[in-house]
């Protein structure tokens, strides 16, 4: 999650966007989205739902733009992959 937390803050920081319902500049990307997806790790059945849910609810409480949890979305499934990859499995008995 600290993948996808340190990405999201560093892209609000460098491309403010406005969000639909005009509250701040901290649309673009969706950081729940993203976070929702690192969370539930590189499992794409378990993930992907997820994902989904959250980005539904958060547009749909005008916080954010289709684009914004759409990235969120790529960005929580790339650090639920990357961390993957890099951190093996536990293995059982």
């Amino acid at each position: 999650m600290g993948f996808a937390v340190g990405t999201t803050e560093l892209a609000k920081h460098f491309l403010p966007r406005t969000r639909p319902d005009g509250s701040d500049r901290k649309s673009f990307w969706s950081g729940h989205t993203a976070n929702a997806g690192a969370a539930a790790g590189w499992n794409y059945s378990v993930g992907i739902p997820i994902e989904a849910a959250v980005a539904l609810l958060r547009g749909g409480a005008k916080l954010h733009y289709l684009t914004d949890v759409g990235v969120g979305a790529v960005d929580g499934w790339a650090a639920g992959w990357v961390c993957g990859k890099l951190i093996p499995a536990e293995r059982g008995p």
